[in-house]
């Protein structure tokens, strides 16, 4: 399907975090590469947004977004999609999936968005993911965890097979083995 979009630079005070993704925390050393990428050769390629009454809210790449506000950048090259969320979440699944190094913890939360506000069953995500139904399952289980390990998934500190293993437990339960992990540098 054809989208309708339209470029230009867009002062950065007027686009917002995705209101999907904002929960999930941005890696610090992808960070950190991104905003030095940025300050030495500016943005490579326009900042993918959608309209929100006067605003704009990004869609893609977020990181790059986070990484121009960390630098108090004034405007950013954009493009304008005519999207409705939907199509962007399918959009974000598929480059999330596709994009070596993404945020597992973003895409967990893309997809229960598409099956729990757009009614797609796991095996038709499945389908669209290129990937087995239990590994759908995981990923989306992982939005129950606490945000403290939501962020030590998304800074690498706790693998997603980790994070797979632990997410039947409990709170209690998790506060004890987590730090076992990380003090032993327990495999999964």
């Amino acid at each position: 399907k054809e989208f309708n979009s339209s470029s230009g630079k867009t002062p950065l005070s007027l686009i917002d975090d995705n209101h999907i993704l904002k929960k999930a925390r941005i890696n610090e050393k992808h960070l950190e590469s991104v905003m030095n990428t940025v300050a030495e050769k500016s943005i490579a390629s326009p900042l993918l947004v959608v309209e929100k009454d006067d605003r704009y809210e990004i869609v893609y790449p977020r990181i790059v977004y986070i990484a121009c506000r960390k630098l108090k950048i004034d405007f950013v090259p954009t493009t304008v999609l005519k999207m409705e969320e939907e199509e962007i979440l399918v959009f974000l699944a598929s480059t999330l999936r596709d994009k070596k190094g993404s945020n597992i913890v973003e895409l967990s939360l893309v997809l229960n968005r598409l099956q729990k506000k757009y009614k797609y069953k796991q095996k038709d995500i499945a389908t669209m993911m290129r990937q087995s139904r239990s590994q759908i399952t995981n990923i989306m289980r992982l939005i129950k965890m606490p945000e403290w390990i939501l962020r030590d998934i998304s800074n690498d500190k706790l693998s997603f097979g980790h994070a797979r293993a632990l997410v039947p437990l409990t709170e209690e339960e998790l506060n004890d083995i987590v730090p076992m992990i990380y003090e032993k540098n327990l495999s999964v």
